[in-house]
């Protein structure tokens, strides 16, 4: 009782947050908290409802949607309006191979590392040693049931996290980036937004 209280004040704390506070850096990418969906029902969060999956979003957030690319971004900074306290990435790629995610993670990544390299740019925030993927930073996790993979690795000041999901020849990356929790106090609240977002993740 005590834990589930914490959990729907935290949260609540959160909207609050991000309804008052404005904020330049994002989180680290600590260990994501689990909401129940009465702790989630009980604040007036916005829902999008696409063709192949749901999500929840704070109510002060502001969806961009182009083509299959969807951004969550958070409300701007007191100091400058036009840098979001947050932001989330949603991609939706066609997978006509059926490559897992990870093939599929692991073959975009090497192929920027390439473009990278032949344009003369820094390769320090790609994940790929000598052409290959560092398997180090990589893992599995769950994405409403969906086993995911994911690469989470520091990049030049900040850590930058992707899951990515293949299903029904599609592939699915989501994605934030964040800085450490040193730099910007509001972390461990932005952690919490992302970690409803993904939570409330569901495919149909």
């Amino acid at each position: 009782m005590i834990k589930n209280t914490y959990r729907k004040n935290r949260l609540v704390l959160v909207v609050i947050f991000f309804l008052s506070i404005r904020s330049v850096s994002s989180s680290t990418d600590k260990e994501l908290r689990l909401y129940t969906k009465t702790d989630l029902s009980e604040i007036n969060l916005q829902i999008y409802d696409g063709d192949d999956f749901k999500f929840l979003y704070p109510p002060n957030a502001v969806l961009e949607i182009t083509g299959d690319k969807i951004v969550i971004l958070g409300p701007g900074d007191i100091q400058n309006k036009n840098i979001n306290s947050y932001t989330f990435y949603i991609k939706t790629y066609d997978n006509p191979g059926n490559l897992s995610a990870k093939q599929w993670a692991t073959q975009k990544n090497i192929e920027q590392w390439q473009l990278a390299i032949e344009k003369g740019m820094p390769v320090g925030g790609i994940p790929v040693n000598d052409g290959k993927l560092m398997e180090e930073k990589t893992s599995i996790a769950k994405i409403s049931g969906e086993k995911a993979f994911r690469i989470h690795y520091y990049a030049f000041d900040s850590h930058r996290i992707a899951f990515y999901i293949d299903k029904n020849q599609k592939l699915y990356e989501l994605s934030y980036t964040g800085y450490p929790i040193e730099n910007s106090y509001t972390a461990p609240y932005k952690i919490d937004v992302y970690s409803f977002i993904l939570n409330s993740f569901l495919f149909k």
